[in-house]
């Protein structure tokens, strides 16, 4: 996964020697490794501070589902606290609004914890304010945005009735199922990925959502500006074209919110930039081939790649595994034009 806040790139790939990386990308054509550290885990996605100086990593660790690593110096990361959540299934998701973190978990049973809401304020000392069980959030929960208001959370789920879900997170140590759509498309059994929120109306709430599946190619536009009753904006989805049926990893806004940059398991096609100026009409604005044949973005799933846009430097970045050559690589930055 990759994020960015100011003139750093935060880099985790799932495990191994050297899995987190600060890199400073204040010259976008010369970026240079600022630090790199090994992180025990094996890590599904990543949340960074608004002001840089915390990562929140989510696991598939037993014992370690939470790690917060103090990136205050960024030369020299550290010190990481490690959390074990309550039972053994995944970590998967991980987000962030000032202090609070939120993490989503696979399936489990119908009284296991599968979002957790965690008071991150002391890193030393982070505690639970509250959780969603397996009741109401009945299979995994891939992604998830939350709303910088902190009154709602948006899930992209596994539940085939319930791919996309809305969680209730105004009380944090009470949050509560509220409402959902079951997206059939070309096949209802298709799993959410990916999921982001933005705001159309310049009042600061989220009105308009997009989703991503797996195996399928597709984004789902949704509108929750009436959040108890949320709606398709378009029926059957956009089908990305040159996509085929492939897995959305991640997705990523820039432009004023109006471009949506698509990160996706096409080897020829890892990355698609959507005009949503027309949310009834997207359009393709261009697509890029990280690298030949190889495919940046993994079809495995749990989903390990990631696209961010950097404000600070205009680009897109992202992070995929890595390619034998050359050199190794596995971040890149890219102008978007």
């Amino acid at each position: 996964k990759v994020e960015t806040r100011g003139n750093y790139a935060f880099v985790v790939t799932t495990t191994g020697t050297g899995n987190f990386s600060i890199i400073n990308i204040s010259n976008p054509a010369s970026p240079v490794i600022s630090a790199s550290a090994t992180l025990t885990g094996t890590f599904t996605d990543m949340a960074v501070s608004d002001d840089g100086n915390f990562v929140y990593l989510s696991s598939t660790s037993n014992n370690g589902e939470f790690v917060i690593v103090n990136t205050t110096n960024k030369t020299s990361p550290g010190p990481a606290y490690v959390y074990g959540l309550t039972g053994t299934h995944d970590a998967l998701s991980i987000a962030v609004v000032g202090t609070t973190v939120y993490i989503g978990r696979a399936i489990a049973g119908a009284s296991d914890p599968m979002l957790h809401i965690i008071n991150a304020a002391n890193p030393a000392a982070a505690t639970t304010l509250g959780y969603v069980d397996g009741s109401w959030l009945l299979d995994s929960v891939n992604d998830i945005f939350v709303s910088p208001a902190q009154d709602f959370l948006y899930v992209a789920s596994s539940e085939n009735s319930y791919d996309f879900q809305i969680i209730d997170i105004y009380d944090p140590s009470n949050p509560t199922y509220y409402s959902s759509i079951n997206i059939v498309g070309s096949n209802t059994a298709l799993n959410g990925s990916a999921i982001i929120g933005w705001d159309t109306n310049g009042n600061g709430y989220e009105d308009k959502i997009a989703l991503g599946r797996l195996s399928e190619g597709r984004i789902w536009l949704i509108d929750v500006s009436s959040i108890d009753y949320p709606s398709l904006i378009l029926a059957n989805g956009y089908s990305v074209p040159g996509l085929g049926a492939v897995n959305i990893d991640h997705l990523a806004l820039f432009n004023s919110n109006q471009y949506l940059a698509v990160a996706a398991a096409a080897a020829a096609q890892e990355i698609t930039i959507v005009n949503l100026a027309n949310l009834s009409v997207p359009t393709n604005l261009g697509t890029l081939n990280i690298y030949s044949a190889n495919n940046f973005y993994t079809a495995a799933t749990p989903l390990y790649g990631g696209v961010a846009y950097s404000t600070t430097t205009d680009r897109l970045l992202g992070s995929g595994r890595p390619f034998t050559t050359p050199n190794n690589r596995n971040f890149v930055i890219i102008k978007p034009n």
